[in-house]
């Protein structure tokens, strides 16, 4: 028996291994946010006696858990039971492939697990933003655990994903083109693409903070010539990838080299256009740092009232910079504030100015190669396989195939293609100029033109059908409702102007949730009361799994709808103690996370009675008429079915087509 859940290689095994990893997991995170929940329910400390880096260890453990350890897997395990059920395939293209990208997780979890509480556990927040994950800030090895710990979990969905790939690539049934795909299998093939092209450079990102801690490289650290900026647009899927080109000689004994280098690193060094610089003097010494768009701002900030340029309290009467032609505001600018005139040099499409001091120094900037890549895909990987359970599920309990079906299709892929080009939405507030942050603001915005279409296509589909609120219909329902609320409240912070206000406060906590607590966890409830009988071979109870969905919808919404109050009214996040102003609506927030667990007790005890005391499911439990033809043997099983599944019996035997289906 153990050998058979070790060794196995057959996919249904597989996700079932995962399916019950993400409910191990689950819990551990809902544990983790009922503590974060009972610290804040008043003002002052409850249990945590102060002890702050602990109240940021739960925090952390909390994010990571929940996204990476359960979000993702579940949505695995319900890819590898499905998909090759769905597309007619015998199994997955590769299933020692298979078995492997499970197995890495338990040490995985272990591992994160472990980083809570070696040394002083690692606070750094789920996103580990350094310099908080340098090693002057967490100098134990928690931080370096719960690194090897996402590296293993990317190894999982990085080899996950190739074998979905191959299996959708090349193994459908005859008939079955791309366009006659089931939306659930479109999603699962969508995301494998953008977790191939997304994990990779999350995996540098956090490569580079090992290194820093431990092998003295500078990456992320400015004193050395880094730029903790990098590694915010890595992380944030993973923006602009700026090397940094600084180069400086440790034993310059150039005093003015220096300040203008400690004065440069304090600058916002983060930005879309940056500018290479050398400070040359008579003999050979030489400087060189970045300069970021707002450089203007800088020199505004350090020019004396003669009009003479300060570095290191020298004065500066002649600066010589070489740009581009479109720079010619930003030059405009310095004319301005320097006076003299703006020549363009002989032959060189690049305008030049100078200033010299006294002392014959020349001050030059040089524009210099910009090279950067595009992403923001995360929080889509979690959100699209959700997208296309919901898709079967409406159209199953609508009577009805989906309204727009190429349109849902086009709609996954804009959303993943735009995902790429957003990243920076959540980083406003680093000193971006301001068109940069007007382009984010304004492709962040776009995503909602795909995303309208697919609540749109829902909609429709239910519109003039025989609806039937059984509970996985009542799951995807709340997502609708509860998914356009976190939509909502995001293209409220796609807006620069405004998320300079809501930034790191509790509105975006509310947002994110509504997103994935209420749209990734719906979403997966529904796929489970959905699928669950064809996985499992037994019914559920069905008025208490609708108990479960009305506990569960009401202790969310208690629980993050106060939020959008609390960082309207300036609650940051992630503390552990706030003002008495804010403790009526965290008392209400922190009861809802008790009604949530009440809900997923109840949960459990469906499960539970579903293998006990349930009767065995039907082939075909939901009874709706046949978009597919099939082989005669699974035609005498099930004469009718909506997609490939509910052709076989339940559970779904071992080797699921001994003959190929075939799609009419």
């Amino acid at each position: 028996m153990i050998t058979r859940w070790l060794f196995s290689t057959n996919a249904k095994d597989i996700g079932t291994l995962y399916l019950i990893y993400g409910i191990f997991t689950g819990l551990l995170g809902t544990a983790f946010s009922i503590l974060i929940r009972l610290e804040l329910s008043a003002p002052g400390s409850q249990f945590l006696a102060g002890d702050h880096q602990l109240f940021n260890v739960i925090i952390t453990a909390h994010g990571l858990i929940m996204i990476l350890f359960m979000v993702m897997p579940t949505m695995a395990g319900f890819a590898n039971y499905m998909v090759p059920v769905l597309i007619g395939a015998p199994d997955m293209a590769f299933p020692r492939l298979n078995n492997v990208s499970f197995w890495v997780l338990p040490p995985a979890i272990i591992l994160l697990l472990a980083s809570a509480f070696v040394e002083q556990g690692a606070g750094t927040g789920w996103t580990l933003y350094v310099p908080l994950a340098g090693v002057q800030s967490h100098s134990g090895g928690s931080v370096d655990l719960a690194i090897f710990s996402l590296h293993l979990s990317g190894i999982s969905s990085m080899l996950g994903a190739i074998n979905i790939i191959s299996t959708i690539i090349n193994m459908r049934a005859p008939g079955m083109t791309l366009h006659k795909m089931p939306l659930f299998a479109w999603a699962m093939l969508l995301q494998s693409v953008m977790i191939i092209l997304a994990i990779p450079v999350l995996a540098g990102a956090i490569t580079m903070i090992l290194t820093d801690r431990n092998f003295n490289t500078s990456f992320y650290d400015p004193a050395g010539g880094g730029d903790p900026v990098l590694y915010q647009h890595l992380f944030w899927f993973f923006g602009y990838l700026f090397w940094p080109d600084w180069d400086v000689n440790p034993n310059m004994n150039c005093a003015v080299c220096w300040n203008c280098l400690s004065l440069l690193t304090t600058l916002c060094a983060g930005n879309q256009r940056r500018y290479k610089s050398s400070l040359v003097g008579t003999s050979e010494t030489k400087c060189a740092a970045t300069f970021p768009k707002g450089f203007s701002e800088w020199l505004a900030g350090v020019i004396d009232g003669d009009g003479s340029l300060l570095v290191s309290k020298q004065g500066y009467t002649s600066l010589e910079i070489t740009m581009g032609v479109e720079d010619l505001p930003l030059l405009q600018y310095i004319q301005s504030i320097l006076g003299g005139s703006i020549k363009l040099r002989s032959g060189v499409k690049a305008y030049r100015y100078r200033l010299h001091n006294m002392k014959g120094r020349v001050l030059q900037l040089h524009r210099s190669t910009l090279l950067y890549k595009r992403k923001h895909p995360e929080v889509y990987i979690m959100i699209i396989p959700g997208f296309g359970m919901i898709s079967h599920v409406i159209s199953t309990f609508s009577g009805k195939p989906v309204f727009g079906y190429l349109g849902m299709v086009y709609a996954m892929a804009s959303i993943g293609i735009l995902g790429f080009i957003v990243w920076s939405h959540h980083m406003y507030t680093v000193g971006l100029d301001v068109d940069t942050r007007a382009y984010f603001t304004a492709a962040s915005m776009i995503i909602a033109v795909p995303t309208g279409i697919k609540v749109f296509s829902w909609l429709a589909t239910c519109y003039g059908g025989s609806v039937r609120f059984t509970a996985p219909m009542l799951f995807a329902l709340g997502f609708l409702a509860l998914f356009t609320i976190g939509g909502l409240t995001g293209v409220v912070l796609a807006n620069a102007s405004l998320d300079v206000a809501m930034h790191d406060t509790y509105y975006v906590v509310a947002h994110f949730h509504y997103v994935l607590s209420m749209g990734a966890v719906f979403s997966i409830f529904a796929g489970f009361y959905y699928w669950g009988p064809k996985i499992l071979g037994k019914m559920y109870n069905e008025t208490l799994a609708q108990i479960h969905f009305w506990t569960l919808f009401v202790g969310v919404n208690t629980t993050f709808m106060p939020q959008h109050f609390l960082g309207l009214a300036g609650m940051p996040r992630r503390i552990p103690d706030y003002p008495d102003a804010f403790e009526g609506w965290n008392y209400v927030s922190s009861i809802g996370s008790i009604i949530s667990v009440v809900a997923t007790a109840i949960f459990l005890y469906v499960v539970y009675d579903m293998l006990v005391n349930q009767p065995a499911a039907a082939a075909n439990p939901w009874g709706v008429p046949a978009f597919f033809t099939s082989t005669p043997v699974y035609l005498k099983e099930s004469p009718s079915s909506p997609t490939l599944e509910w052709t076989l019996p339940s559970p779904t035997p071992y080797h699921a087509y001994h003959m190929m289906p075939v799609q009419s």
